[in-house]
């Protein structure tokens, strides 16, 4: 049996039992076999770092202004309005992508409302704590956001996501960008 990658690019195919052996296998839940129960546990553990992330953020309402539906090359992202000390600081579409494989979650939208202030490094450093704790990898697509004022250039953008772990794809010309647990 084979486990196929969300992403080609990014992932080849691996032996199943490779994929539970490997670094795709849940830390709290080392020793089980592969097969369905396995695969609901990764999710359990998606989904459980999703949820401490909202409540850890008191994220619950969508940004209406940064959501996007069907807009070209954008989206669909539901990003949630992040607060810290109850003022609100950002929004973000944390998820974990429907049928694909478990073992990452996808940071899909994050948008700080006032720049340079260290709340982007706030968000990330929690997510990434998260991630290592659940033992998952975070994904996403570093590309600035341009609709709502200047963007930030694409390299500080890139360089700003490293500084947390995050290695730029191998594949020539693409923004997406890996953050493997404990990086």
């Amino acid at each position: 049996m084979l486990i196929s990658s969300y992403k080609a690019s990014q992932r080849t195919s691996v032996p199943a039992f490779e994929f539970c052996a490997g670094r795709y296998a849940c830390t709290k839940f080392k020793g089980l076999h592969c097969g369905p129960s396995y695969a609901a546990l990764c999710t359990m553990n998606e989904e459980a770092l999703i949820k401490e992330f909202r409540e850890h953020f008191n994220a619950g309402e969508v940004d209406k202004a940064h959501r996007y539906e069907n807009e070209q090359l954008m989206g669909p992202f539901k990003p949630l309005v992040v607060y810290i000390k109850g003022e609100a600081i950002g929004c973000v579409d944390l998820r974990k992508s429907p049928n694909t494989i478990s073992g990452f979650v996808e940071l899909a939208y994050i948008y700080i409302y006032r720049a340079q202030q260290g709340y982007g490094s706030v968000v990330l450093a929690k997510i990434c704590d998260l991630a290592d704790s659940y033992n998952l990898e975070v994904e996403l697509d570093a590309v600035p956001v341009s609709k709502f004022g200047k963007p930030m250039p694409i390299e500080i953008l890139h360089g700003f996501y490293r500084k947390f772990g995050f290695q730029n794809s191998e594949v020539v010309g693409s923004n997406m960008m890996t953050r493997y647990p404990n990086a």
